[in-house]
């Protein structure tokens, strides 16, 4: 059909308006919920978050910093966080790595820890501990961490070792011998 942009309403019997008051009321409503839905307060929030990944960590044999690294720069502590790639959750899983690491939900916070915690755990024990090409195959994914033997020429993942660089600047001794 043909779309007519006007301020005036049209003669026709069959048209909708792109703007109508009823999908302004939609995505008001839609945003209303959004907003009442009962959330702790960021510091509050971001004090549970960190208090999951304190508890399960040492189940991947992960230090806790790098992984509260990992969620900063993935999700900003936002469990509702969506990516344009459809990366979900607090760590920003695709939804095929999800149902691979056995998250059934990627909304839920300790699922979405969980479920991206043994994807690094794995990726750790693909790349022999070097830890800048597991969190380039965490980024980029692993195939192309393979394809490009070593961490991929691409801006966003030289970007994202930047970022994780500057909060997490110790040495990971359990896994690797050099720094980031």
């Amino acid at each position: 059909g043909r779309r007519y942009y006007t301020d005036k309403p049209l003669e026709e019997a069959f048209y909708r308006p792109v703007n109508s008051a009823a999908r302004k009321a939609r995505l008001e409503q839609r945003d209303s919920r959004r907003r009442n839905v009962s959330r702790p307060s960021a510091g509050r929030q971001r004090a549970q978050i960190n208090q999951l990944i304190d508890k399960w960590a040492g189940h991947y044999t992960l230090d806790p910093e790098l992984v509260k690294a990992v969620v900063q720069v993935e999700s900003d502590y936002r469990p509702d966080a969506r990516s344009s790639a459809n990366a979900q959750g607090l760590m920003q899983l695709m939804p095929a790595t999800a149902s691979r690491f056995g998250v059934t939900d990627p909304w839920d916070p300790e699922q979405n820890l969980r479920g991206g915690m043994a994807y690094l755990q794995w990726l750790l024990s693909q790349f022999k501990g070097d830890l800048r090409l597991v969190l380039a195959a965490y980024n980029a994914g692993e195939n192309n961490v393979l394809k490009h033997k070593g961490v991929p020429p691409f801006r966003e993942t030289q970007r994202y070792l930047q970022k994780i660089t500057r909060l997490y600047d110790k040495r990971w001794h359990a896994y690797s011998r050099r720094d980031l």
